[in-house]
């Protein structure tokens, strides 16, 4: 009876852990989810950002000046 329980308990102790690793699980996959859609997020705008600075330096070309040459301070 004693070992009966023990072994109850075990199962119970077990199954436990096998839900608080799946809950666990669940939360870093939503974490991943959303570092990764953050990232993605932070690609598209340093993207329009580049193509910002390529248009600006055409510009500064087209008025004729060289935007290397520009002090940026």
């Amino acid at each position: 009876m004693f070992s009966e329980a023990l072994a109850i308990l075990d199962r119970n102790t077990e199954r436990y852990m096998i839900e608080e690793m799946n809950q666990e699980i669940t939360e870093k996959k939503q974490e991943i989810q959303e570092l990764t859609s953050m990232n993605a997020k932070k690609d598209e705008l340093l993207a329009e950002k580049e193509d910002m600075i390529k248009r600006y330096r055409a510009r500064m070309k087209e008025l004729g000046v060289d935007p290397d040459s520009v002090d940026n301070d």
